[in-house]
């Protein structure tokens, strides 16, 4: 074995012959260089090692920690640095290249330096979690059900127990969203004459109502009003007397607008038209259920008919809900 120390421009030099192990542990226990040389480079600094370090205990480095391999990390076992357990880091980290989080599924093209790219091949990606309580969070993650279109959501506890959704927008643009402030529009529906099962006639000769358009609207708030407008054509065929009749809209059976028009055999007395459509109302709604809507005419001292047309020039319905 071949050993010798020297102190060549202040530099201890340790050196053996292939195969050899040198062991300092004479002083104290441990060995120390402590000449105070700084590094700049492999070949610089208070020491040097040329080949392999082997360390089974824990080291502790004051100064900075340079690693000049340019290996490429392709997985959490590959890389200029390979660390297999976690890491500490008490300041910032900068980046030059991606970050990747998650799964080692990693074969994508198409992202770029600065990327941060999260994925753990489940439904939904690995989240980034803001908590301000304990186990009370808001997380935002991307989200794909199974069926249906991948989207882009922020979540209430999100992995915490009464977690829910609370708004999102999916790939294709649509915003889906579960709460609104007052006097916000929560959504618009439009129905035309055939969506609204009308007749191309519907002729009312009777003292109960007859129904003359229905549609069933899902509501997407529990705390909502449905502001209800519906139109249509219609005439009062002939008639000598008097006649009245009645329109109402009725929500799940129960009638919450009404308008009477009285038709007068006079001139200059009573109308025509104009009266009895368009009507509107405003339902109270507290529920996400299905709720029927249907839009009704009747006789009221009539002995003549009314008649309601739905075409493709008569016949419309609009649906707003408002959050309240």
């Amino acid at each position: 074995m071949k050993f010798s120390v020297s102190d060549i421009s202040g530099l201890p030099v340790i050196t053996a012959s292939a195969g050899q192990t040198v062991t300092l542990n004479e002083f104290g226990g441990y060995t120390q260089v402590g000449n105070g040389l700084a590094s700049t480079s492999t070949t610089t600094g208070a020491l040097r090692v040329i080949g392999g370090v082997g360390i089974t205990g824990a080291v502790y480095v004051a100064g900075n920690t340079n690693v000049s391999s340019s290996t490429a990390s392709t997985s959490t076992s590959t890389g200029a640095l390979v660390v297999s357990g976690g890491a500490g880091i008490g300041g910032t980290i900068n980046v030059g290249g991606n970050v990747r989080v998650g799964s080692n599924t990693f074969t994508k093209s198409g992202f770029a330096l600065g990327d941060v790219l999260l994925d753990n091949g489940a439904t939904d990606t690995p989240a980034v979690l803001f908590y301000w309580g304990n186990n009370r969070n808001i997380g935002i993650d991307t989200f794909y059900p199974g069926t249906g279109t991948t989207k882009f959501r922020i979540v209430k506890e999100l992995n915490e127990s009464g977690g829910a959704e609370l708004w999102s927008v999916d790939r294709n643009g649509i915003v889906t969203q579960t709460a609104w402030d007052v006097g916000e529009t929560v959504n618009t529906r439009m129905y035309d004459y055939n969506e609204l099962n009308m007749s191309a006639t519907t002729t009312i000769g009777i003292t109960s109502f007859v129904r003359i358009a229905n549609i069933t609207y899902t509501p997407k708030s529990s705390s909502s009003y449905i502001w209800i407008e519906f139109n249509a054509n219609y005439d009062f065929n002939n008639g000598t007397t008097v006649d009245d009749f009645w329109s109402n809209i009725t929500v799940n059976g129960t009638e919450i607008a009404a308008i009477n028009q009285r038709f007068l055999n006079a001139s200059g007395g009573g109308t025509r038209s104009g009266v009895l459509f368009p009507i509107s109302a405003r339902y109270t709604n507290s529920s996400t259920a299905g709720i029927a809507i249907t839009v009704s005419a009747k006789r009221g001292t009539a002995d003549d008919d009314l008649r309601v047309f739905g075409s493709s020039t008569s016949g419309y319905m609009r649906i707003q809900e408002i959050g309240r």
